[in-house]
């Protein structure tokens, strides 16, 4: 399951297949099965390699993700950006410019692609603490293709 995760989460459209028509419940026990933490290290990976600098400019930022499990408690990790590279760390940032926190499924379907961004926001399911102007703006920075 570990290996076909890690494969999926480089790979937009091979997440989505994997989890569609998945109930939360279901997508609770994947997390659990591939781990928390090494869901967020994929994560992490995918996400780095697929930094756009050229749309960061010579910005830098500092952006936490609090993914929470079926239990409530929260898994985080921390993407920065300095000098036109993104590098990602387990853990939690002193003063992130923003601070993204959502459960599990919502997060899988993000990633997957299968869930906008800004209605998951309107709909409750993902918040924001922090700039809200930059969230918009940091969507850019990773390619979703």
């Amino acid at each position: 399951m570990a290996d076909l995760a890690a494969q999926s989460f480089g790979d937009r459209a091979s997440l989505a297949k994997l989890i569609e028509n998945l109930p939360d419940e279901d997508l609770y026990k994947f997390a659990d099965v591939v781990g928390m933490s090494n869901m967020l290290e994929m994560v992490i990976g995918a996400l780095t390699s697929r930094f756009r600098p050229e749309v960061a400019g010579a910005q830098s930022a500092v952006v936490q993700w609090d993914v929470v499990d079926a239990d409530g408690d929260a898994h985080s990790f921390v993407l920065t950006v300095n000098d036109g590279v993104m590098t990602g760390e387990i853990g939690t940032a002193d003063t992130p410019r923003m601070t993204l926190r959502t459960p599990v499924p919502v997060f899988l379907q993000f990633l997957a692609g299968t869930i906008d961004p800004v209605q998951a926001f309107m709909g409750g399911q993902l918040s924001l603490d922090g700039d809200m102007a930059f969230a918009l703006s940091f969507q850019g920075w990773i390619n979703t293709d």
